[in-house]
């Protein structure tokens, strides 16, 4: 994995000029959350979390044996998803577990508000069937907004902060994009003859 850079309306590319790794997040002040060595395992993908600014410096180690990251709303801090002891552990910050599991954990993401986070739990370590997931961090209660899908892929939280957005399928269908709203009413949004 290599990381580069491109601006809309332009089909012109730069090398960030950083080492081999793969992108995690970036940050609201333009700070990237890279996996330096990243390798991928199955569905999972494992590497050294580590900061750096866009156009800048070397990278700054956080922690090994990381999965997937998200920055805080205000960039201050990250939420990490690490694999130890066999298991996978949610924290935020790094070294306080929110949540674990004998599955895996991915794309963990802050609700614009800093209040949440949501993530999709898969049960099976190494497979990507799954649910939509959101850990409230006022009361450190998780619950479930969507039932398990035979695939899940990608997560991100609607601009109104009322919804989370995701790429799942249902074993007959090809992956199409869907919301659940905190209540865990689901909506299609889009679907297409091959997965989106």
């Amino acid at each position: 994995f290599r990381l580069y850079l491109t601006r809309p309306g332009s089909p012109d590319t730069t090398a960030l000029g950083l080492p081999d790794a793969n992108l995690l997040a970036v940050s609201s002040s333009g700070e990237l959350a890279i996996s330096l060595s990243y390798k991928l395992k199955g569905w999972m993908g494992l590497g050294t979390l580590a900061r750096v600014p866009m156009l800048g410096s070397a990278p700054k180690q956080v922690v090994n044996d990381a999965l997937a990251a998200d920055w805080s709303p205000d960039g201050s801090g990250l939420a990490v998803v690490r694999w130890g002891g066999g298991r996978k552990h949610l924290e935020y910050p790094a070294g306080k577990v929110l949540y674990e599991t004998g599955g895996w954990i991915s794309h963990p993401r802050f609700s614009a508000d800093g209040t949440r986070i949501a993530f999709i739990d898969h049960p099976v370590d190494g497979d990507d069937r799954g649910s939509v997931a959101l850990l409230d961090l006022g009361n450190g209660t998780r619950r479930t907004l969507s039932g398990e899908w035979s695939g899940v892929q990608g997560l991100a939280w609607a601009p109104s902060g009322t919804e989370v957005f995701f790429s799942a399928y249902d074993g007959a269908t090809p992956h199409s994009v869907y919301a659940v709203d905190l209540e865990g009413r689901r909506r299609q949004l889009l679907t297409a003859p091959s997965g989106l």
